[in-house]
């Protein structure tokens, strides 16, 4: 036998002891209390075996209590027990913003990092693992999502069968009625996700229901901010001046260098800065101000109208609203 025979076969034998490694190690399935993550988990048992793959759940104090029936009736389902895990830190959200001061930002949430990520990178590292299930769906926004995910999180593998099956939210609804199990309370009460009660991404018609449906969480809420000094919510101003002298000839100079574009009658550059020229008027726009609860009008907004990104196991997926052209790809394939 040649050296390099010798040497091919030593590389072959390392590549499938590392296959057979891998094929040995438990695959971690992400359960969120939510159904697309219900019927994820399902699958994976399905293609991978009960004994192969570990459904966790991480619990929080504020979700919702009928959230422990659900739980049960999934692990009949399953045939095998969810295990929960929590952070070492907080209990809910409402404590992390009291004790950290951050409610929401440009960086995310300041709970689903403390409460949800943290903990998954926490178990990640204990855990020897060969691949992660999330229960992204089969949407233009979630297939984006998955690909966003796979980008930023490499080394979790992860694999997501509802997009691989196709299956949507409402698909995966009647896939869970069809097992013989209830909905989660959340949904059935009109909420698009089943996250923890009291969540700071949710605009004003999302806080007006919770006011109605959780007063409780409301008003813990809105004690949180008063602590924290921030708010969950904000309020888009738009605020109009004459221009001075001094920016009329800085605009005038700025434009014929191409810095700003026309469009109806306006002046935009890069900046998101507007300009209506014609009036000398120098527009601001996406000018925000912090709205407290305590400060909002019962009668505002439409929770029927908005869409919240579920937690699950993960958020803050970063440029996860920048649509990407292979997302595109793979939903119009369908």
């Amino acid at each position: 036998m040649t050296q390099d025979m010798a040497e091919s076969l030593i590389g072959a034998a390392e590549y499938f002891a590392k296959i057979n490694n891998m094929k040995n190690k438990k695959i971690i399935a992400w359960f969120s209390c939510g159904i697309t993550s219900a019927v994820a988990c399902k699958l994976a048992i399905d293609e991978y075996g009960a004994d192969n793959v570990d459904i966790v759940y991480i619990g929080i104090a504020s979700a919702h209590k009928d959230n422990a029936r659900f739980i049960n009736d999934c692990e009949k389902w399953y045939g095998k027990k969810i295990e929960t895990v929590r952070s070492k830190k907080y209990e809910d959200q409402f404590e992390v913003i009291e004790e950290t001061g951050y409610v929401n930002g440009a960086n995310g949430a300041r709970c689903t990092l403390e409460l949800k990520k943290q903990v998954r990178f926490d178990l990640q590292k204990e855990r020897d693992y060969s691949a992660q299930i999330f229960g992204f769906e089969f949407s233009l926004k979630e297939i984006n999502r998955s690909i966003r995910f796979q980008e930023q999180y490499p080394d979790t593998n992860p694999k997501f069968p509802l997009i691989d099956f196709k299956l949507n939210k409402n698909q995966c609804a009647s896939m869970i009625i069809q097992a013989g199990i209830e909905m989660p309370t959340m949904y059935k009460l009109g909420y698009s996700n089943n996250n923890c009660i009291g969540c700071v991404k949710g605009g004003k018609g999302y806080w007006n229901k919770i006011r109605v449906d959780f007063p409780e969480e409301f008003k813990k809420m809105a004690d949180a901010e008063v602590i924290a000094k921030h708010s969950c919510l904000k309020v888009v101003k738009k605020e109009s001046r004459l221009m001075t002298d001094e920016e009329i000839s800085i605009f005038i100079s700025e434009s014929k260098e191409g810095k700003w574009k026309e469009k109806d009658n306006l002046y935009i550059n890069k900046a998101r800065e507007v300009v209506n020229f014609e009036t000398i008027t120098w527009i601001k726009k996406n000018y925000t101000e912090p709205l407290f609860l305590s400060e909002l009008n019962p009668n505002e907004g439409r929770y029927s109208k908005e869409v919240m990104p579920d937690c699950g196991s993960l958020c803050d997926i970063k440029y996860v609203d920048i649509i990407t052209d292979k997302a595109k790809e793979v939903f119009n394939k369908s």
